[in-house]
């Protein structure tokens, strides 16, 4: 069943409130992916098709950078804020956390799987789950980087019924600081 729009209600709705504050399965065919650039946000990564900056101001003024697009019924999103505090006494553990079950709790997701690690030196943490929302059931994973006061969130999810993407590996590894 074909519901992108839904999918991105659910991943714009997750992004925001995670900002606020599963490979394994069989792979489906995809189309090469292109390379994504914020040249202002400081990254690159490698999507299904190009995606433009969709800005929002939260309630609380911090401006989220969202850049989404579809391939078949999986939705790819990669999007960053800059948190309008000092940073400096807060643990980045205490950051995902807060960022974490912000976003599963919007969608009565579940982790089944978290992992802390670095990229370029900052710390990130990945996390594998599944949740349901509008009546879709699907699977994800979504990682979060902190650099400094900005977050980076890079998400993936497909609908549970359907073949975990094949360029999954590509997109999330392709993901690279340039500033």
């Amino acid at each position: 069943m074909k519901n992108n729009s839904r999918m991105f209600q659910w991943i714009k709705g997750a992004a925001l409130v995670a900002a606020l504050t599963m490979t394994g399965l069989t792979a489906a065919n995809a189309a090469p992916l292109t390379q994504v650039a914020s040249r202002d946000g400081g990254f690159t990564i490698n999507m299904p098709s190009q995606a433009s900056d969709e800005v929002s101001t939260l309630d609380n003024g911090v401006e989220l950078h969202q850049f989404t697009t579809t391939e078949g019924d999986a939705a790819y999103m990669v999007s960053y804020s800059t948190l309008g505090y000092d940073v400096s006494g807060v643990s980045s553990d205490d950051t995902f956390d807060t960022a974490v079950s912000s976003a599963l709790g919007a969608i009565n997701g579940h982790a089944t799987s978290t992992q802390d690690f670095t990229s370029q030196g900052f710390p990130a943490r990945q996390v594998k789950g599944y949740g349901s929302k509008n009546g879709i059931n699907f699977v994800m994973t979504y990682r979060v980087y902190r650099v400094g006061n900005r977050l980076y969130q890079v998400m993936l999810v497909s609908p549970s019924n359907e073949a975990w993407p094949s360029d999954a590996t590509n997109f999330f590894n392709s993901f690279r600081l340039t500033n």
